[in-house]
């Protein structure tokens, strides 16, 4: 799976389905959606090329890790997109005490490999 790990720069939802960029910042005490590729080996794979069924899910053999500025975020979910051929989706818990700041690094970590994006965290009213 580290091996096979090659993600490209993820795609960020917050839980009201609007992107995450750095000029759109996420409320912090929110769940997000990061969408990406390359988390590699997953448990109940389907045919090579063939979206990912709802039944079962697909869940990574090395379960990744998300951190904001140092913060542990807990990891709902992380697996493979149903309807999905190669889009991996991690389910995100970010604590309201993460740091604000204008480039917070985000921190996704699977085996050995670790892949960091700055990312804008403000607190939104």
């Amino acid at each position: 799976p580290v091996a096979a790990f090659s993600m490209f720069s993820p795609l960020v939802l917050f839980s009201l389905a609007l992107s995450w960029t750095s000029t759109c910042p996420r409320p912090r005490a929110v769940l997000l959606s990061i969408y990406l590729t390359g988390l590699g080996a997953v448990y109940a794979p389907g045919a090579d090329g063939v979206p990912a069924l709802v039944r079962p899910l697909s869940t990574p053999a090395v379960t990744p890790s998300v951190a904001i500025c140092g913060s542990g975020c807990p990891v709902l979910f992380s697996g493979l997109v149903p309807g999905y051929v190669g889009l991996y989706v991690l389910n995100v818990s970010v604590p309201s005490s993460t740091p604000q700041g204008l480039s917070v690094p985000l921190t996704i970590t699977q085996g050995g490999f670790v892949y960091s994006q700055n990312v804008r965290v403000v607190q939104q009213e």
